[in-house]
């Protein structure tokens, strides 16, 4: 389990033209004021040994993964004001929203929901 990673409220444009628009914030909000959804996951992993001969033993090993079957999104958007006709212009709706998930890891092995796994090991 991890909490949100913090993010900042920017502004679109390059308001004090220094050419890098990436870290123009947003009037009125501090650096890393807002925090990104809670992640967390669950990969358990069993392993059993079981000795077969004084040199060889066999290791059964069950594993799963993504048990908890959740998004754990990884960027969001940032962009609190746009500028247009040179005024600040609050984005608050749609899929442009400020704070909108724009990313997500749904899987370790991919969009696959959860996976389970067997294996047998011998060892000598």
């Amino acid at each position: 389990m991890q909490s949100g990673l913090p993010y900042t409220a920017l502004v679109s444009s390059d308001l004090n033209g220094d050419g890098n628009n990436r870290n123009e914030r947003a009037p009125g909000f501090s650096r890393n004021s807002f925090n990104m959804p809670a992640s967390y996951s669950l990969d358990p992993r069993v392993t059993r040994t079981i000795k077969i001969h004084e040199k060889v033993s066999v290791q059964l090993i069950g594993e799963a993964f993504n048990v908890l079957n959740h998004s754990n999104f990884t960027a969001v958007r940032t962009t609190f004001y746009s500028v247009s006709a040179g005024k600040l212009v609050p984005q608050t709706t749609g899929i442009t929203a400020f704070g909108v998930p724009t990313a997500a890891n749904v899987a370790a092995q991919g969009n696959v929901g959860r996976v389970l796994q067997l294996a047998a090991k011998i060892m000598f």
